[in-house]
């Protein structure tokens, strides 16, 4: 007879079995959450590229979350960017790209606060970003959108284009018109 095919394997930056055990125990735990409730801002923010950013989320009710596991995910890739547990952050599954660029702002967690602080931030920080809090009785989460703007200068301009979103829009207005028209892969069409 044959043999059955082999089965699939997908790669997650920490195993599958750990990520599956920890996303089964939040879900457990959120069926049964009643204890708090995680508030993020309920508006996008918006950032420049190179700017530190701050994502605010906190606990409703108001309670110490020294205590608390909290993780700071991706929401689209669910990658971790920060974890804190037991007093400390955690580093071992963090998201390379995140090395040294996230602190929990830490003077806010006996009220509540489970701000994260992002440093430097990249194109590639866009997106939304997902905060999820548990103790032993609980599970609660929010996401944070975050917009990444950039500004970058233009060869053959005097001026800057501000990229956001796929829009691009003079920053200020240019000095002067082109001295070339280009097409997309940089060949001269006509000059004015």
């Amino acid at each position: 007879p044959p043999s059955p095919p082999a089965p699939l394997q997908m790669r997650f930056p920490v195993s599958p079995r750990g990520l599956l055990s920890y996303l089964v125990t939040l879900h457990i735990l959120r069926l049964g959450s009643d204890g708090f409730r995680v508030v993020g801002p309920g508006y996008p923010l918006r950032a420049t590229v190179g700017q530190d950013v701050v994502l605010p989320c906190h606990l409703s009710p108001p309670k110490d979350a020294q205590s608390l596991e909290i993780l700071w995910i991706r929401h689209q890739f669910s990658e971790i960017v920060h974890h804190y547990r037991n007093g400390e952050d955690q580093y071992g599954d963090q998201l390379r790209a995140y090395w040294g660029r996230t602190e929990l702002v830490r003077a806010g967690l006996p009220n509540g606060s489970l701000d994260l602080r992002i440093l430097g931030l990249r194109p590639s920080d866009d997106g939304q970003y997902v905060c999820t809090v548990q103790n032993a009785d609980s599970y609660a989460e929010a996401s944070v959108d975050l917009e990444v703007a950039g500004v970058w200068p233009v060869w053959g301009f005097q001026g800057t284009v501000r990229v956001s979103v796929g829009l691009c829009v003079p920053a200020r207005p240019l000095s002067h018109p082109p001295t070339q028209q280009l097409r997309a892969k940089g060949q001269v069409v006509g000059s004015t």
